[in-house]
């Protein structure tokens, strides 16, 4: 899949196309990388979606980013930082909470979209009483 970015693109659109391919996962912008070292709460959260791609970054965003199934969570973070200078996390649904997936980052966008499906599904465990 080739993912679009444009100047003008605001991070609630470049968020609703991604979702479009990987419903249960989401990007979380920051103002700065974040680095497994640092706390989460170090790094300044752009909570604005309505924020435009080119009011994060001193480079040029806009292209295409060739986003793989198999491609690691890591790589695709990586990529859009050192492209177009944006500091993206990917998080991941765990039924209703949003896991940020450092830990996991080794694994692949499809990987992390099948786990929060799973988290999703309702299990139903009857236990009979007189047993």
């Amino acid at each position: 899949m080739k993912l679009s970015l444009a100047p003008n693109m605001t991070i609630a659109y470049l968020n609703e196309t991604f979702r479009f391919f990987y419903p249960n996962l989401k990007l979380v912008f920051f103002q700065k990388t974040f680095s497994d070292n640092q706390k989460l709460a170090e790094n300044i959260r752009i909570v604005d979606e309505s924020t435009y791609l080119k009011d994060l970054s001193l480079k040029k965003v806009e292209g295409f980013i060739q986003i793989d199934d198999d491609e690691s969570t890591e790589n695709f973070e990586t990529d859009l930082e050192k492209i177009f200078g944006l500091h993206v996390e990917v998080f991941r649904r765990s039924g209703d909470l949003w896991l940020l997936t450092t830990l996991s980052d080794v694994h692949s966008l499809q990987e992390q979209e099948e786990w929060a499906e799973l988290s999703l599904e309702k299990v139903v465990i009857s236990i009979d009483p007189l047993a």
